[in-house]
């Protein structure tokens, strides 16, 4: 499938320009619809009437010259794209649409009693191609409403190589900064035109030899209508619709979970991907996480504490430094000036704060510092109800244990218990008691491979996501959901990738199938082979690529 304006211009960027574009295309395509299944129901009616051949003949041929003018970009790419060795899914419409005005042409000389005129039948394939791209862009329209009204986060495909782990591709979730180009996006690739680069060309060549061979043991009569016949197989019912169909299916569920899909080129980025990115703030979000308790040791050190440990955890970005700085009733730049911070990982941070040595970490931190903590037996009964522990000590001296909780959303929550036991949920964070246990009973993750990267890999993630801003490359999915509430949509999307190998595999066989049996019942039973054979034969093998686009 292919898209560009009227004018040939470069597809623009902009929300305006997009819609504009989308909405001209649409009314374009309305008309494009209508002039097709018209066409199709005046030369059907005149094909049952006891006209003669050439009256026939003129009413087909004009409605073939009304029908290609209308459908004039469409259909001449057709032809040229097989030229250039792209075959869109219009070729063999075009196709087609020569060999039905070649066999009304015919019928100007010929004294045949049934003259079998097949072109209502390709101007019902070209009509379906019309609508299915009519119905395209009308999703492609509400995409665009969906992120021009919603605050939207774009999911990226990204190459991050964490040996240790075998994983070389990830997902990660950014807030949309510009608007992207959906238009252009939504028409990168159509996975039922792959294959046209071999079968056009062959299917062509195939249906020009058996009607040759027609033409030598039946007489001209039977080599144009074989023409026409095979012409009209290889324009099937399904040829747009293999993969239009399926891809509106699931892109109008997947806008009811906040999600869109660019085209199919992310259904095909997105098939092989089984990890996702996420930050430990978009798991623990401020209403879910925050401090219960604080216990002090040093007197001389109660105001600072929390002051301390706000600008430690808001260096680290921690889930729990919003409710801090909630407590202390003031913002960031009011608080004492970090000059120095370092990461230990598993262990929390040591930091110098208004020149004083800070730690805030576990229990761990404070051993390697032989600075003594509670006892396992007093810090268990502080950790109970999944809480955590944070100690906190200034120049050398415990001065507070700081209690805290890190609660699933439930709405999160709900869409993780769905993950199956091949997805890996990568975790950055900095926060040394939000570990693979953490989020894995928090969430219960029973299935899904937590983890959470150390020093090395964690510097790999960032400069992975840096790069991704830098590039500017379309996203494989636009969401209105962050963090794992994608999953959802990633799965369903992942589904939609198995449907489409389905449905193109079908389409291909019902050509060849329809063809064949065509061409058997031409030379068998000519001349009375109906139009209406191919048209029933069509019909029934739209149904099962219906079905598998409800799955």
């Amino acid at each position: 499938m292919k898209f560009s304006d009227k004018g040939g211009n470069a597809l623009p960027d902009s929300y305006s320009q997009q819609y504009r574009i989308a909405m001209e295309s649409k009314d374009s395509l309305t008309v494009k619809t209508i002039v097709s299944l018209v066409a199709a129901f005046i030369v059907f009616i005149v094909s049952v009437t006891p006209l003669p051949n050439i009256a026939q003949a003129i009413i087909s041929i004009v409605c073939i010259g009304v029908v290609y003018g209308v459908c004039f970009h469409e259909l001449t790419d057709g032809i040229v794209s097989i030229f250039n060795k792209m075959p869109s899914n219009d070729s063999l419409c075009t196709v087609a649409l020569i060999l039905s005005l070649a066999q009304s042409i015919w019928l100007f000389f010929s004294q045949t009693e049934n003259p079998n005129l097949i072109s209502w039948i390709v101007f019902i394939s070209i009509g379906i191609s019309m609508l299915m791209k009519l119905i395209y862009i009308i999703q492609i329209i509400k995409n665009i409403e969906l992120i021009k009204e919603n605050n939207t986060f774009s999911v990226e495909a990204a190459n991050a190589d964490l040996k240790k782990r075998f994983i070389s591709k990830v997902f990660m979730v950014n807030p949309v900064v510009t608007f992207p180009d959906v238009v252009a996006s939504s028409y990168e690739e159509d996975p039922a035109e792959r294959n046209n680069y071999i079968f056009v060309p062959v299917y062509t060549a195939a249906v020009i030899v058996v009607s040759v061979f027609a033409f030598i043991f039946r007489g001209a009569d039977s080599f144009f209508l074989m023409l026409a016949c095979l012409g009209a197989c290889g324009a099937a019912f399904t040829s747009e619709a293999a993969f239009v169909l399926p891809y509106i299916i699931a892109q109008h569920k997947l806008r009811k979970l906040g999600s869109i899909l660019l085209g199919a080129e992310s259904v095909e980025r997105l098939k092989d991907i089984d990890t996702l990115v996420v930050e430990d703030t978009d798991l623990f979000t401020d209403e879910y996480a925050g401090i219960v308790n604080i216990r002090f040791f040093k007197k001389s050190y109660v105001s600072k504490s929390l002051e301390y440990a706000a600008v430690l955890l808001d260096e680290i970005k921690s889930p729990i430094a919003p409710s801090v700085f909630e407590i202390l009733e003031c913002e960031r730049d009011s608080l004492p000036h970090v000059s120095f911070v370092k990461n230990i990982q598993n262990h929390g941070v040591s930091a110098k704060v208004n020149g004083e040595d800070v730690l805030l970490g576990n229990r761990n931190l404070l051993l390697s510092h032989n600075i003594s903590p509670l006892s396992q037996e007093q810090e268990a009964t502080y950790m109970t109800m999944n809480r955590n522990l944070f100690y906190l000590a200034v120049q050398g001296d415990l001065v507070a244990v700081i209690l805290v909780q890190y609660s699933a959303n439930p709405v999160l929550k709900q869409v993780a218990e769905r993950i199956g036991q091949n997805f890996n949920l990568i975790v950055e964070t900095r926060d040394c008691n939000i570990n693979e246990y953490t989020v894995q009973t928090r969430y219960g993750l029973k299935k899904a491979h937590i983890l959470v990267p150390e020093g090395e890999e964690r510097k790999l993630l960032k400069k992975t996501r840096e790069e991704l801003l830098l590039k500017k490359s379309n996203p494989v999915m636009i969401t209105t959901k962050n963090a794992i509430g994608i999953l959802t949509s990633v799965e369903r999307a992942k589904k939609l990738s198995s449907i489409l190998d389905a449905t193109i595999f079908l389409k291909t066989f019902s050509i060849i199938l329809g063809a064949v049996l065509t061409a058997v019942a031409i030379f068998a039973v000519y001349p009375s082979t109906p139009g209406m054979w191919i048209f029933i034969f069509n019909l029934i093998w739209t149904a099962p690529i219906i079905y598998l686009s409800l799955q």
